[in-house]
């Protein structure tokens, strides 16, 4: 009988709450189970590191420039420390997954590792409004650990070409390590495919179109149907 997999399963914040990061964590782990056998190591916050965060918080509004608690390199080591003391006690893990590269970039261990997520740190930069008016100081730090991380990998997956490009491109990572994964959905059940057809088929004729938008971090945009 062919061995199972077992996948040591990384995420900051309870990858059992469908909460975290709006579902994705919680989903994906659950769809992995379906493959191989799963060990979630759940990175929590300490006091410690809590109050590094209120500190970098307060020195942001002092400053009048942002400045990311999880991009400095202490509290990377700190998630790399936790993760890895995790990881020693669970036997015969054969592979590292991490959600996102803030746990992996100090992890040393002789297993390979693989991150999953939807884009470089370095794309991120005055896209969204928490990654704006970004100091140098954590732009410095942010790709630095980008980096560190990325090259720590034996395989990385990102949800579209986007993000894969910018591994490549913003951080000479070799291609041949580097896919293309889109994110599954974030549903308990999957509707029947004759089902949506039916329905699609329905409303095809009607002239306008209603959508609506579930979610936890988006901005909506109303839009006239007579413009």
């Amino acid at each position: 009988m062919k061995k199972q997999l077992r996948i040591g399963y990384i995420s900051i914040g309870d990858s059992n709450d469908a909460n975290t990061w709006s579902g994705t964590t919680y989903y994906f782990a659950k769809n992995l189970e379906r493959f191989v056998e799963l060990e979630r190591i759940s990175l929590e916050n300490n006091f410690f590191i809590k109050l590094i965060f209120k500190y970098y918080s307060l020195k942001s509004k002092i400053l009048k420039k942002r400045y990311m608690g999880n991009r400095s390199k202490l509290v990377s080591k700190y998630y790399s420390k936790k993760a890895k003391e995790a990881i020693s006690r669970i036997s015969n893990i054969d592979a590292i997954i991490s959600i996102g590269t803030i746990p992996i970039a100090y992890l040393d261990v002789d297993i390979p590792i693989i991150n999953y997520t939807d884009a470089t740190f370095n794309q991120m930069i005055n896209y969204y409004e928490e990654f704006s008016n970004l100091s140098d100081q954590t732009i410095k730090n942010g790709n630095e650990l980008e980096k560190k991380a990325l090259e720590k990998c034996d395989l990385l997956f990102y949800c579209s070409d986007w993000a894969r490009n910018s591994a490549i491109r913003d951080y000479q990572i070799d291609p041949s390590k580097v896919y293309s994964v889109p994110f599954g959905l974030n549903m308990d059940e999957v509707p029947d495919k004759a089902d949506v057809l039916k329905s699609v088929e329905e409303k095809i004729h009607i002239n306008r179109c209603n959508l609506v938008f579930v979610g936890k971090d988006f901005v909506t945009i109303h839009s006239d149907s007579s413009m």
